[in-house]
């Protein structure tokens, strides 16, 4: 044999060895067929998240090439934190949590909305708040900024309840229901709808205008997808992957819902060892409450990060160029069409 042949020959196996181990993705010049490990921070006590649980525990992940890294951080806080220095490269939260490191430059967006829910307000059977002008001079739990508090606050001045009269309190959501009904530090309180059933076994009720002029069902942003925009610039293909994983594990959720609640269930349990979590059950009854989508109208991030400018959570405004990646919209609204229908 020659040299010649000998090296061509042992050019073919290198290639061929390097397509077996890579797949065929090297051969068209695919830089990240192997992909670095994509680290999401998440809340693993809250339902909220259960698109990045699905993904990762039936496969989806995998299915769609990334080699991911789940990191189970405790709030909305330190998920904006660790994103902002890049700890972590992709944050699930809610969207307001993002509003400080976007507004003092750091490198994090938000690209995709992940749920939608309704906001809930519960008062005391005997505290005789029965319509909005009873509002005034109140104190209500609700810290301000936050989804929720937005959507009670565009009611308040809807039904011509000055702004000023109310004072808003930031309670931790979980000690909501005792300061309103045990301790009655609070004349009333904020909640999403999955909450619900706690709210009544303290013996809460809802405020009465509050359904009867059906904000109840008025279904807002809550937990957002961000991204550490120097990882995502450096590694956009791993961010697509990503987006078809949350697609696909959307529509898993949706027309699995027996198998989803089983496994969002077994993966709280197991992600804190026991001390949190639903049973599948409770998991679909909460589900009802809990929307999660695609896509919204970006519109509501801007008015959102107008509210924390008012409130002053942030110093300055931010645009929506600032706010959001936006180079998947067209991918997530039409996957909102074909997973969740076109609305009315």
């Amino acid at each position: 044999m020659t040299k010649q042949k000998f090296l061509e020959r042992s050019l073919i196996i290198v290639v061929l060895t390097l397509v077996l181990y890579f797949g065929t993705e090297i051969l068209n010049g695919d830089s990240q067929a192997r992909p670095t490990v994509l680290r999401i921070g998440y809340n693993v006590d809250s339902i909220n998240h259960a698109p990045i649980m699905v993904a990762a525990d039936a496969g989806i992940f995998t299915k769609h090439k990334l080699n991911v890294e789940l990191a189970p951080l405790k709030s909305g806080k330190e998920i904006q934190q660790a994103l902002a220095l890049g700890r972590i490269d992709i944050g699930s939260a809610g969207a307001t949590n993002f509003f400080i490191p976007i507004s003092k430059g750091a490198p994090v967006k938000i690209i995709a909305p992940s749920t939608l829910s309704p906001t809930y307000v519960f008062v005391r059977p005997d505290g005789g708040i029965k319509s909005f002008s009873d509002l005034n001079g109140k104190t209500i739990a609700s810290r301000a900024g936050e989804s929720s508090n937005w959507a009670l606050r565009q009611a308040l001045e809807k039904e011509g309840v000055e702004i000023n009269s109310v004072q808003f309190l930031d309670i931790d959501k979980t000690l909501r229901p005792i300061a309103l009904m045990e301790k009655k530090i609070v004349d009333a309180a904020v909640a999403g709808e999955y909450e619900d059933a706690v709210y009544k076994a303290a013996g809460a009720v809802i405020f009465d205008e509050w359904s009867k002029k059906n904000y109840i069902n008025l279904s807002l942003p809550r937990t957002v997808i961000a991204v550490n925009t120097d990882f995502s610039n450096s590694n956009p293909k791993l961010i697509g992957w990503f987006i078809e994983a949350f697609i696909e594990s959307q529509k898993y959720i949706k027309d699995n819902q027996d198998q989803a609640a089983d496994m969002v269930s077994n993966h709280i349990q197991k992600g804190t060892n026991g001390a949190g979590g639903s049973s599948p059950m409770e998991i679909k009854e909460a589900w009802k409450g809990v929307k999660y989508t695609l896509w919204y109208d970006p519109s509501a991030f801007t008015e959102l990060a107008r509210l924390a400018k008012e409130v002053g959570d942030i110093e300055k405004n931010i645009t929506l160029e600032q706010i959001m990646d936006l180079r998947f919209e067209k991918t997530l609204s039409k996957s909102q069409n074909d997973v969740y229908g076109k609305k009315d």
